[in-house]
């Protein structure tokens, strides 16, 4: 096992999967490491045959993990209840054990990764959040974290106004389609083949709420990059503790021309770490998220499409 740390918080737990040494004469010796998480621990696993009955989708990655071809330790799991529902699939023999778990978060459309202390996570659907940011990019505020780089995507990489569903045991594909986005965009398919949902019309539900999210390109933070030279130590224990699945607030300022700044939540979908002797910099691949607030009894403010009813 390896574990890397920043002082004493955790930033990479894993397995070392590959250790050289090479020698440089007379007196020099390097080692090289290269370690993996839980994912690819799971990759190098394969199911025997089972049929599990109908379950949540939580539930079917709690299944797949408790295979005793699997026997993935329960101290390493971190697994939120689904929304969704797979049907009775058959597994066949030397079904990778990753790749059917990733099938699950399709079904799901949610998110299945290994957080920095190496518990594998399974996120729910991700629609909306009530969650506030818990940490703060950019502005001019004291405690919010500098932005060294940011990047602003607008294209086709999540442009999708044709969605086709195929649903394990199915006999017709489920398919949902706009008709607007696809006259100013043209066709833009995505598809998903032997998702493990309970039924086609959990199929066609899927496919409805991927075409609501991905039907319209929207001008959104991808990604930003800090660094602990930047941030000083007392913003340390909030940048280092930030994992995926986390909403973090992003602003953006300009020195002319309206707005003068720009500023949206988003989830952390990915982190990177660049160590060197001089710096330590971290990179934070970037989602979408729609935050609500919630509805307050005796206000006016139903109608809005930021407020929501828990």
């Amino acid at each position: 096992a390896i574990k890397v740390l920043a002082g004493t918080a955790e930033l990479f737990v894993g397995a070392i999967t590959d250790l050289d040494i090479t020698y440089e004469m007379p007196n020099l010796s390097f080692a090289s490491i290269v370690s993996a998480d839980g994912l690819y621990e799971l990759s190098r696993t394969a199911l025997t045959a089972f049929s599990p009955s109908s379950q949540l989708t939580s539930d079917r990655v709690s299944a797949i993990l408790n295979r005793p071809e699997v026997n993935f330790s329960t101290a390493l799991r971190d697994i939120s209840t689904g929304v969704a529902t797979c049907g009775t699939v058959a597994y066949n023999d030397n079904t990778n054990t990753l790749s059917a778990l990733q099938a699950v978060a399709i079904a799901e459309d949610g998110r299945l990764f290994a957080n920095r202390r190496n518990q594998i996570v399974f996120d729910p659907r991700i629609d909306f959040t009530f969650s506030t940011a818990i940490a703060s990019f950019g502005g001019t505020a004291s405690n919010n974290i500098p932005i060294l780089a940011i990047g602003v995507a607008y294209g086709q990489e999540t442009l999708f106004n044709r969605v086709q569903v195929d649903v394990d045991g199915g006999t017709a594909a489920q398919v949902v389609s706009d008709a607007t986005s696809q006259t100013k965009y043209g066709v833009q398919t995505l598809s998903f083949s032997s998702v493990p949902l309970v039924s086609e019309a959990a199929g066609a539900t899927l496919a409805q709420n991927l075409l609501d999210k991905y039907k319209e390109p929207k001008i959104r933070f991808n990604e930003i990059s800090t660094s602990l030279n930047a941030c000083g130590s007392a913003l340390w224990p909030t940048v280092l503790a930030l994992d995926v699945g986390d909403v973090i607030s992003v602003t953006k300022t300009y020195t002319a021309g309206l707005p003068l700044s720009r500023t949206d939540s988003v989830f952390i979908e990915s982190v990177a770490h660049d160590i060197t002797p001089n710096d330590h910099r971290i990179r934070f691949g970037l989602g979408q998220a729609q935050l609500l607030t919630a509805f307050i009894l005796d206000s006016d403010i139903l109608d809005d499409v930021d407020v929501g009813l828990g």
